[in-house]
């Protein structure tokens, strides 16, 4: 269980909230980038392209 600003939640609501964007949220991929890496002195960077979904948007729930 999870709490955040007085909010309890658990595995059982993550999957509720799954099911209901289930179909109308797009599986976006997940990039990597060797000058960016290097720019932040980091091994490994992963950038999740949520601007590829329908409404363009970071966080498609909101938009739903």
């Amino acid at each position: 269980i999870v709490e955040a600003k007085g909010t309890h939640f658990g595995l059982k609501d993550v999957e509720a909230a799954r099911d209901l964007i289930k179909g109308k949220a797009k599986v976006t991929p997940v990039f990597t980038n060797e000058t960016i890496c290097h720019m932040a002195n980091r091994e490994e960077l992963h950038f999740k392209m949520e601007v590829f979904q329908k409404t363009g948007s970071f966080k498609i729930r909101g938009a739903l």
